[in-house]
């Protein structure tokens, strides 16, 4: 079963994991450690590569890298899927902001569903004030991000982030530093009506199956029909002895999408 500690609400940074149904977009950081974000090939379902703006016109710095090793996911590895590629890991000390163009935009003023998923991991304790990491998805001006400001100790929380407002808490519940999780999320809009948000964690000891998980958290978000065009990293660790890495990230439109995983990318 997912976390039990979580409450009303969760700021996990809503990362993406990866499955390997036909509909899935997925970054692996699938190339040689030590290779700039910058050079990595667009794969299937996005633009380009890594851009440091939300416009998408300047790419990252070239010391952004590809870091040895991907995440390790019981939760994964249960429905038969085993993280290939490496992972980005940011230390202390750097802000972060990335962006990468999706190849199809989203459209939220439509009935639709569209789940995203991906690997965390924080290392060192988490001092109120210490870090700020979100994942973002959205346009130039409303946004969802899914992460933690670092205004509590030890919690993951789920903000709904827009770039025009303060973001909105909707809970919040423990982790453990130097443990991987696997946050997913489900986007349900209307054409008419109340958008939502669906958000589980995953802790190593958690287990996947074909069928979608009991969600730890559903709450409302405000409405926007603007459509998402792209997908973001933001990273602020403020203290020295920090590290936030990130891997498998993936949008995917069915939860069958992501349960037919294979260990074959």
């Amino acid at each position: 079963m997912p976390l039990s500690s979580c409450v009303a609400g969760l700021t996990a940074i809503l990362i993406v994991c990866g499955a390997h149904g036909q509909n899935v977009q997925r970054e692996a950081f699938d190339a040689a450690p030590g290779t700039a974000l910058a050079e990595l090939p667009a794969p299937p379902g996005w633009t380009g590569t890594w851009m440091a703006d939300a416009e998408l016109t300047t790419p990252v710095a070239n010391d952004l890298l590809v870091t040895a090793g991907s995440l390790h996911s019981p939760a994964l590895e249960s429905i038969g899927h085993t993280p290939g590629g490496h992972r980005f890991e940011v230390e202390a000390g750097r802000k972060v902001q990335i962006w990468r163009g999706l190849q199809a935009p989203i459209d939220w003023s439509t009935d639709s569903t569209r789940y995203i998923s991906a690997l965390i991991r924080w290392s060192g304790n988490h001092p109120s004030g210490a870090s700020r990491v979100f994942l973002q998805l959205g346009n130039n001006q409303t946004r969802i991000g899914l992460g933690n400001s670092g205004e509590a100790r030890n919690s993951l929380r789920l903000q709904i982030q827009n770039r025009t407002s303060k973001a909105r808490v909707l809970g919040e519940t423990d982790y453990t530093a130097g443990e991987t999780y696997l946050l997913i999320a489900k986007v349900v809009t209307q054409a008419r009506g109340q958008d939502h948000i669906h958000l589980a964690v995953f802790t190593p000891d958690d287990k996947l199956s074909e069928q979608e998980p009991q969600w730890q958290l559903t709450a409302s978000i405000t409405r926007n029909d603007a459509p998402a065009t792209r997908l973001g990293i933001e990273s602020q660790l403020y203290l020295p002895g920090r590290t936030f890495a990130i891997d498998e990230i993936a949008l995917f439109d069915t939860w069958a999408d992501f349960a037919a995983a294979t260990s074959e990318p």
